[in-house]
């Protein structure tokens, strides 16, 4: 099921528990840490960078109006994930990419 955020809404604050990879539909999100910062949008996973954590890492703001579409997670289930949605794989490899630039 799709969720909106208008801009400004914070999505996901640093230090809450991770519970979710969220695909951004449309829209861009800004990823915020400590003093440095970089854009997610269309296609982009929020959540990658918490994989492996029981809690945000990240502070993730819509920059615009965004719609996002959501996949359970916890911890150490990434496998079972890419089983259950194995289309997700390929845009998750492709947006972690992405983002390590």
């Amino acid at each position: 099921m799709a969720k909106e955020f208008k801009r400004g809404t914070v999505i996901c604050e640093s230090g809450q528990p991770f519970r979710s990879l969220h695909m951004i539909i449309k829209g861009s999100v800004r990823a915020v840490y400590t003093d440095s910062e970089f854009i997610l949008e269309k296609g982009d996973m929020i959540g990658l960078c918490e994989l492996y954590h029981d809690s945000c890492i990240f502070t993730y703001i819509a920059s615009e109006d965004v719609t996002l579409v959501s996949f359970p997670y916890q911890t150490g289930g990434l496998v079972e994930l890419f089983n259950r949605q194995p289309d997700f794989a390929q845009l998750a490899a492709s947006s972690c990419f992405k983002q390590m630039k």
